[in-house]
């Protein structure tokens, strides 16, 4: 009986993907975990920030560079400089529903298919052929 070669952690390029797609297409690789790191790459990663306070009606989170929810009314602000910070941090304020957790969650997309110029439908394309 063949070994069988087992998936990487990082795929490096779209070559890799169709080379190992094929390799599953003809048993080479267990098809079973080729189907679940393709799901794993057709997930849209999901990002946490934390709450750094919370007040009636709004909370405070660090400044990102994600998207934030169209339903929150964002104001920037400046945190100013304190002997426990050692520097001014710039925050959101968000006025709306105030989240039960201590963080919100953003969607960030499917940066690692992006990163290797798959897209999702490809990848659903790949995933149902080896059904």
């Amino acid at each position: 009986m063949m070994n069988m070669v087992g998936i990487p952690k990082i795929l490096n390029t779209k070559r890799d993907v169709h080379n190992l797609h094929e390799m599953a297409l003809n048993n080479l690789i267990d098809r079973k975990e080729w189907v679940i790191r393709l799901k794993k790459l057709k997930a849209e990663d999901i990002f946490r920030l934390p709450i750094l306070e919370k007040g009636d009606g709004y909370f405070i989170i660090p400044k990102t560079e994600r998207e934030l929810p169209k339903i929150y009314a964002i104001e920037p602000m400046l945190i100013p400089e304190t002997e426990e910070t050692r520097k001014e941090n710039e925050v959101y304020k968000i006025t709306g529903e105030v989240p039960a957790e201590d963080f919100i969650e953003l969607s960030g997309g499917h940066q690692e298919a992006e990163k290797l110029g798959l897209t999702v439908e490809e990848i659903a394309s790949m995933i149902e052929e080896l059904m």
